[in-house]
């Protein structure tokens, strides 16, 4: 009887490991410019702040008077959320509500909710101004932060028509920047020398997440899961983009040659966006994933060559928001060839990935490989059995 080879088995491992052995690429795609209110002034900027499940934007875009003024963008579509407050709009949830800052007269500035075609001030903790909400979750809870009676602000939650102050962490001010599903809030608030901290407010207490080594931290975005991402300044007076999960924060470094980093959106996978900055205040947007920082420039390949293509970006400079599809949003430096000016625009793309070359490489070799241990087995059985 011939003798059993081993050589399939372990060939027939490496095709089916390759793929799983390799590191991941990624590509970008679908990069588009947030449209200006203004139809005869170019000479102005925009922001792209948030993006929802359905991929629709929330930002500010300026007028022709340079006012700026909350936007939705859908569909190629810009929706100004407002034709009498001006203001910006910071996030967006599901059901496609948008919450921001605008001034509704006075010229203060007071948290907003807009939905169904109305835009409603949700007040202040009785101050007068300085208030604003950054983040609304799918069943409608706004957070933020709001001005108090004695001038100083606090970090918000709104429901049901009620502001509560969340407090603070033993200093005299605080902001919340993001809420989950769950009603978990993330945000900055003042320790008891004043130095801003990451928190995380939960089940009515607020907890002081830490630092990388240093004396502040701040907490931007978390997903369902609970993971938390934000910056705080570590050991060597640096600001680092950090991930924060099971009661460990993680520093997530900075792209090459670059000195600081801010981490400002994650999605459920848990991929990262933010920025990284040079020494010259020089700024990358990143994307983050699979423990690798990558520069989301990098990710149009060519698009960038003559400095005025790519939907007429020059550079992308900042990444805020990601939503479960990879679609991210943020700004950059935007080339009008109308003007032949550079200017602030927001963006939205999305980051795919993709299998490395390398590990196509790889599954090929073993398939030939395994072809090759086939034949040669089959010919063994051959001979034998003629032998026989």
């Amino acid at each position: 009887m011939p003798r059993r080879s081993l050589l399939l088995p372990a060939v027939a491992f490496l095709l089916f490991s390759a793929p799983l052995a390799l590191a991941q690429s990624y590509v970008g795609s679908g990069l588009t410019t947030l449209p200006l209110i203004a139809t005869t002034n170019r000479y102005l900027d925009n922001a792209a702040w948030a993006i929802n499940s359905s991929g629709v934007v929330a930002g500010a875009s300026a007028n022709d008077l340079s006012e700026s003024y909350p936007v939705s963008f859908s569909n190629g579509v810009l929706t100004q959320l407002s034709l009498t407050y001006g203001g910006w709009a910071y996030g967006i949830n599901s059901n496609g509500a948008v919450v921001g800052e605008a001034y509704f007269g006075a010229g203060s500035s007071h948290p907003f909710v807009y939905s169904a075609g109305v835009m409603t001030d949700l007040g202040t903790l009785g101050g007068e101004n300085n208030s604003a909400a950054f983040g609304i979750n799918n069943s409608g809870v706004v957070v933020g932060y709001a001005a108090t009676a004695g001038g100083n602000s606090f970090a918000f939650s709104h429901s049901g028509g009620t502001m509560q102050n969340l407090g603070a962490l033993g200093g005299d001010y605080s902001g919340a920047r993001a809420i989950n599903s769950s009603g978990t809030i993330v945000g900055y608030a003042g320790n008891a020398s004043n130095n801003d901290r990451a928190f995380v407010y939960s089940g009515g207490v607020m907890s002081d997440l830490g630092t990388l080594g240093g004396d502040t931290s701040d907490a931007f975005a978390l997903n369902d899961a609970g993971a938390i991402v934000g910056v705080s300044r570590n050991s060597n007076g640096d600001n680092h983009a950090f991930a924060y999960s099971g009661g460990v924060m993680r520093d997530l470094g900075t792209l090459l040659g670059d000195t600081s980093s801010v981490a400002r959106g994650i999605n459920a996978s848990g991929a990262v966006v933010g920025y990284s900055t040079d020494d010259d205040d020089n700024s990358r947007a990143f994307y983050y994933a699979n423990s690798e920082m990558i520069s989301l420039n990098t990710l149009f390949v060519g698009s960038f060559s003559d400095g005025a293509t790519a939907s007429g970006f020059v550079s992308l400079n900042y990444a805020y928001g990601i939503n479960d599809s990879g679609q991210i949003v943020g700004s950059g430096s935007y080339f009008d060839l109308e003007t032949m000016n550079i200017t602030s625009r927001g963006f939205a793309l999305t980051v795919s990935a993709v299998p490395e070359p390398s590990t196509y490489a790889a599954i090929l070799a073993a398939a030939a490989l395994c072809a090759a241990a086939l034949r040669r087995h089959r010919s063994r059985v051959s001979a034998a059995r003629t032998s026989a």
